[in-house]
């Protein structure tokens, strides 16, 4: 689910939910329902929306940066105008390593491939606890984290990395560092796990819910 972005601290009751921090927005649309301001970032050529800025009457929530709930989801969904497109990419994804193989270019950075269900990515990584057949928290491509940083699709020393590692510590969950780096769906029955990926991390942290 999209990534929610509290702007409190300089903005009274305005937040940021981002949708996909790839797409360069230069327009934007004003909807305002129920006493609540929704507008609409996108890019004027492909209709798609990067991000929308809430003005809300209320406080949506403390948190200052959290995973948006799915009534919140539909409420920016049902009141975005016809005309635009909003692709969900800003999430943290349950995926499984496959294969770990040494960067060609360097001997500190690991080429992983990662399950997903749908698709297999490949994601560069110097971290030495990635080991083929655990399931951990990624980054995915369009998504920002809780310090900013903006997750895109790069080259690491000529390899394309679609992605990143999501830590326990860069999500505030400091006491679970060791399911973070081990087994991130560890309560769940081995039979069971291989339907996990490719879910949002939210589905079993769902205190990183707004």
């Amino acid at each position: 689910m999209a990534i929610l972005i509290n702007l409190n601290k300089n903005f009274y009751n305005t937040y940021e939910v981002v949708f996909d921090c790839n797409i360069l927005t230069n327009s934007i649309e004003k909807i305002n329902e129920s006493g609540t301001l929704y507008v609409y970032n996108f890019d004027s050529q492909t209709k798609k929306v990067g991000y929308v800025s809430i003005v809300s009457e209320k406080e949506l929530t403390n948190k200052q940066w959290s995973i948006v709930n799915q009534n919140l989801f539909e409420k920016i969904l049902v009141n975005c105008p016809t005309s635009l497109v909003i692709e969900d990419k800003a999430n943290i994804k349950i995926g499984k390593i496959v294969a770990r193989n040494t960067h060609p270019k360097s001997d500190k950075l690991f080429i992983l491939d990662v399950d997903f269900g749908a698709e297999i990515n490949k994601i560069v990584t110097n971290t030495l606890y990635t080991t083929t057949e655990k399931y951990l928290a990624w980054y995915q491509s369009g998504s920002i984290t809780p310090q900013g940083m903006e997750i895109k699709t790069n080259e690491v020393m000529g390899i394309s990395s679609d992605g990143m590692l999501c830590s326990a510590k860069s999500l505030g969950l400091n006491d679970k560092e060791n399911l973070f780096e081990n087994d991130v769906i560890n309560n769940i029955p081995i039979e069971s796990k291989n339907e996990y990926i490719g879910k949002n991390i939210e589905v079993v942290y769902k205190e990183l819910l707004c």
